[in-house]
């Protein structure tokens, strides 16, 4: 805990076996869109094994792409977009696609379809269950729920977010049993590991804070 923020990021991309390339950041192919004649998915973020649960719900054009829902997902939360990511979908049918940046599968068998030309329309129906993880090293994975397809209203842009609970982890912190044992020590008595770890976040954190108003979603 010795190490600062930026250092402790740079460590951790190093173990990660497929973050040490450049990682692209931005918003391209997330621009708001502001439409009263599509629809629209509503859709529920939950980080896997939170308890209690940290959550968003989004809304967003249901002909976006993947790598749209991507940055909303890392706006939303927020996550700082240093590391790789992918979608796991498992169909109705038992069938496993993964989307995402079409590299990282070049070290491996698996088939890895484009996130930049995936429609959530032509995937998100025959879904069973949709896994996005983010940061391999410290495996974030996030459960999509589609709760509803509802008409865009005008006026409206999109994507937006509309609900959510709970703060986002640090980033880099070592994932989610990591997260919840750093919880531990500052809620702890005073030490050399809690003076540590506030350095290395440069001063508190509030796991319960979540204000919709802070969210933003660049264009």
């Amino acid at each position: 805990m010795q190490d600062t923020k930026e250092t402790k990021a740079k460590t951790k991309c190093s173990k990660c076996c497929k973050c040490t390339k450049t990682k692209e950041t931005g918003t391209k192919g997330a621009n708001t869109k502001e439409t009263g004649t599509k629809n629209v998915y509503s859709i529920t973020i939950t980080l896997v094994d939170s308890k209690p649960k940290i959550w968003r719900r989004v809304e967003i054009s249901c002909d976006s792409t993947f790598f749209d829902l991507h940055h909303v997902i890392q706006q939303v939360m927020p996550w700082e977009d240093f590391h790789l990511h992918c979608f796991t979908i498992k169909t109705k049918g038992g069938d496993k696609i993964r989307i995402s940046d079409p590299f990282i599968g070049e070290d491996s068998y698996e088939d890895i379809t484009s996130e930049e030309e995936a429609l959530l329309f032509k995937y998100l129906p025959d879904a069973k269950s949709i896994v996005y993880e983010y940061d391999f090293g410290d495996s974030w994975e996030h459960e999509i729920k589609v709760d509803k397809i509802v008409p865009a209203k005008d006026g409206v842009l999109y994507p937006r977010c509309t609900g959510g609970e709970m703060a986002c982890p640090p980033e880099d912190c070592g994932g989610i049993c990591a997260y919840y044992e750093m919880l531990e020590i500052l809620n702890g008595e005073d030490c050399e590991d809690k003076v540590e770890m506030l350095e290395w976040l440069g001063g508190g954190f509030d796991p319960n804070k979540f204000d919709i108003n802070d969210v933003k979603i660049l264009k």
